[in-house]
């Protein structure tokens, strides 16, 4: 076992964060793969240095907006300075129409219920972490759609080609408030997008903001694809993630032979992964510290 991943913090403690949902309350809108994703991502925490004891991990049900603030909320309450954090979630993404005015468009995770986290919120609590913990790293394999381009998904079948993204158009839409829970909707966080209806990933917009950064040093934000790209599940586990695990676990994702693995060499690596392994089209893209120092090999 690798007690810790990351070099000069002999004192710190790891801890991970596993978030994934393959089955929403409205039970025609589930996932293929997704238990498998979670296999992956602790694998993923076990190479990233981090002890079983210290890994939260949460699915389904447990994901509501509220359940989802919770959990990070709970992580938050385990760190402490100089710490390692490590965040993963596997799940759909969800758009929608700026309601406070505007052209532009929402973004976040999906909830179990059928909200939206808002991205910028998202972005938020890991700059809390980051004030906090001496490297935070977040893994995000979702994609953010809705409108046109969910309209002729047939959400009773999982099939391997549809992209992760919550089918709007395949049920009537609650209304989300400001919190993106269902309800009254009055106002929203919106994020850069400029329209809803493409499955895109987020990892361009809100999170954009960490290359100015205070905490630019001590994040990383990986997305399972480009901002004009979609996500896909497998039965195999969804693609991004399959390539992640693969990759660090692998000693030749060490490009330059130093012996340890960074952010810019497991991009590197899980690209070729994908273009190697699958026929789909997604860009493995990283925001802020893509020099970070990620596992000794």
């Amino acid at each position: 076992m690798i007690c810790l991943a990351w070099p000069g913090t002999a004192w710190a403690a790891e801890h991970a964060l596993i978030m994934w949902i393959n089955q929403y309350a409205d039970p025609r809108i589930r996932i293929v793969g997704l238990e498998r994703d979670a296999v992956l991502a602790r694998s993923m925490a076990r190479a990233l240095g981090v002890p079983g004891a210290n890994i939260i991990e949460r699915s389904n049900a447990q994901l509501t907006h509220t359940g989802l603030k919770d959990a990070l909320a709970s992580l938050r309450a385990r760190v402490r300075p100089g710490d390692g954090v490590f965040v993963y979630f596997s799940g759909h993404g969800r758009q929608m129409q700026r309601i406070s005015g505007g052209t532009g468009c929402s973004e976040g995770l999906a909830t179990f219920e059928g909200g939206i986290y808002f991205d910028l919120l998202l972005r938020d609590e890991l700059d809390v972490l980051a004030e906090q913990a001496s490297r935070v790293l977040m893994f995000n394999d979702s994609c953010f759609s809705g409108g046109t381009a969910t309209k002729s998904f047939d959400i009773a079948v999982p099939l391997e080609g549809q992209p992760k993204t919550y089918p709007d158009a395949s049920a009537p839409t609650p209304q989300l408030d400001a919190k993106g829970l269902p309800g009254a909707a009055t106002n929203d966080i919106p994020s850069d997008s400029q329209g809803c209806g493409v499955p895109v990933n987020p990892v361009s917009k809100a999170f954009g903001g960490w290359v100015q950064s205070a905490n630019r040093h001590s994040v990383l934000y990986l997305g399972g694809a480009a901002a004009n790209e979609a996500a896909y599940p497998t039965p195999q586990g969804s693609v991004a993630t399959r390539a992640w695990a693969a990759c660090l676990q692998n000693p030749a994702a060490d490009i330059d032979h130093n012996g340890m693995l960074n952010g810019a060499e497991l991009i590197t690596c899980a690209q070729s992964w994908v273009h190697q392994n699958t026929r789909y089209r997604q860009t493995i893209t990283g925001v802020g510290n893509e020099h970070m120092p990620l596992r000794r090999f």
